[in-house]
């Protein structure tokens, strides 16, 4: 487990902040529109507080007390996507743009941090979208925090976060002789085969980027995914090559949109969600105006 939780994951490529205020010709007006506000339903303050949210806890486990290390699972998609996403090479080079100031924020609040620059993405029921780890060093409350805030401001509907006293999940690596097998459009219909078939796991890169991993984040006594089950979905679509899959635990909680705004109050970061507020309610009320 401490192997699993000490790997640095994968981070998008850098790129200049500056590109995302230039508009690039190949891109449709309706498409630059498509991460807005939906005006019909929103409200300019999307995540104003509300105290009915006291009492709710971030996470499902104890909270420690002592820094620890957590890593992050971060996508930029919106959640519950409404119109037709853009095509997967137009959302990893968007993902890369804002992974890119991801990493800013992570500077400016000076949390000790680890980054690398190589994209990677995970294949589950909610579709294929490329994802930024984060591996982040501090309090749970501090960290948390730090989840949520970057949570609201990308419209995720949860965080992924691993550390050690969280639950425990089971994994399952797929590794190949052939470097060729997980990489590009392979481990993408490899991805695809597994998960159409095992609709309980989830299809990611490892840290390396070598191996793909498959985690059962929601284990159930009712699961039936062994690793003969997985070289059985293998065989029976046409992939041949020599495959080894192990079986491992990592460990890992969701913390969700509904717990975002504690977390935040938790960790003292309201101004951060104030900003976020404020820009949000300027973008809906000046797009409604031109919009009528």
């Amino acid at each position: 487990m401490e192997d699993n939780l000490n790997q640095v994951l994968l981070f998008g490529s850098k790129q200049d902040t500056s590109v995302l205020v230039e508009k690039d010709n190949n891109v449709e007006e309706q498409e630059s529109q498509e991460f807005g506000f939906d005006l019909s339903t929103s409200s300019p303050v999307e995540y104003e507080t509300n105290s009915s949210v006291e009492n709710e806890t971030s996470t499902t486990t104890s909270e420690p007390t002592e820094d620890r290390k957590y890593r992050l699972h971060i996508g930029t998609q919106p959640g519950s996507y409404t119109s037709k996403p853009p095509s997967f090479a137009k959302t990893q080079k968007m993902h890369s743009q804002l992974a890119s100031i991801v990493k800013i924020f992570i500077n400016h609040l000076e949390v000790e941090h680890e980054v690398t620059d190589k994209p990677t993405f995970s294949k589950s029921t909610w579709g294929l979208e490329p994802y930024t780890g984060l591996i982040l060093y501090g309090s749970h409350q501090m960290i948390m925090g730090i989840a949520a805030l970057i949570g609201v401001a990308l419209r995720q509907d949860a965080i992924g976060v691993f550390a050690d006293h969280y639950p425990p999940h089971r994994v399952f690596t797929v590794k190949s002789r052939d470097p060729s097998l997980a990489k590009g459009q392979k481990a993408l219909q490899l991805m695809d085969t597994i998960v159409r078939s095992h609709d309980n796991l989830c299809g990611q890169f490892d840290a390396t980027g070598e191996y793909l991993e498959f985690h059962e984040f929601e284990n159930s006594a009712l699961s039936i995914t062994t690793i003969q089950a997985l070289e059985n979905t293998i065989r029976r679509h046409g992939t041949h090559e020599p495959y080894e899959i192990t079986e491992s635990v990592s460990q890992s909680d969701l913390l969700e949109k509904k717990n975002y705004e504690n977390a935040i109050k938790k960790a003292n970061l309201e101004m951060y969600l104030d900003m976020i507020n404020l820009t949000r309610a300027s973008d809906k009320l000046y797009n409604k105006i031109e919009s009528n």
